[in-house]
């Protein structure tokens, strides 16, 4: 079997960035798929709600999830690097348009196919468009979800998953992005882990 397709989240998920339907995809997408089954796997950094737990109970996705607490900062680059997904879920919250997390820029820079689920016209959504780096999903929108992973799963298989070269200008538009994005809502990632207040533990 060939190498795993790896969809990667760091940071802290909330209850209010727990998305059912972004598990159920998944979940239907083992049962359809005798190869999607064997190569997917989950990987959960950082502080998770007891919401989290429950639906990947739920979904019986727990058998091909890693979840890892909290992780130094100088892995966590690496980690995201050799992600085959990138997995962004925003906050389903009425706010939840002018949400744009600063892990949207790390993100980034990894260079992987971001999938976010959340509103398709909100701030993480123009952002992930003008990059070029994956696409936004909405909240319930099962059929939006199961067609990029499927696409992307395809171009894992074909060795072909590979971001880096359709968008050249990746690096200059999130620090542009950036600066406008200044007085955007920080982050709302609770504990971090490990104990250590922001220090060289990963989710900050």
């Amino acid at each position: 079997s060939g190498p795993r397709f790896n969809v990667v989240h760091v940071g802290a998920m909330n209850r209010d960035r727990n998305h059912p339907a972004f598990w159920e995809t998944l979940a239907s997408m083992r049962k359809d798929d005798p190869d999607f089954e064997r190569e997917l796997k989950i990987t959960l950094v950082g502080k998770l709600d007891h919401s989290v737990h429950l639906s990947l109970a739920e979904y019986q996705l727990e058998n091909c999830t890693e979840v890892i607490p909290s992780l130094p900062h100088n892995q966590v680059i690496p980690l995201l690097q050799s992600a085959s997904v990138l997995y962004l879920p925003i906050n389903n919250t009425p706010n939840a348009r002018s949400i744009a997390t600063g892990k949207i820029f790390e993100y980034l820079s990894a260079r992987r196919p971001i999938v976010g689920v959340g509103p398709v016209d909100g701030d993480a959504a123009e952002i992930l468009n003008s990059c070029e780096a994956g696409q936004m999903i909405d909240f319930t929108d099962r059929k939006g979800m199961k067609k990029i992973l499927a696409d992307w799963s395809l171009q894992h298989r074909q060795g072909k998953l590979d971001v880096s070269q359709a968008h050249n200008g990746l690096f200059q538009q999130p620090a542009r992005i950036a600066g406008q994005q200044a007085d955007a809502q920080p982050d709302q990632g609770g504990d971090h882990g490990g104990g250590q207040p922001h220090e060289e533990r990963y989710p900050q």
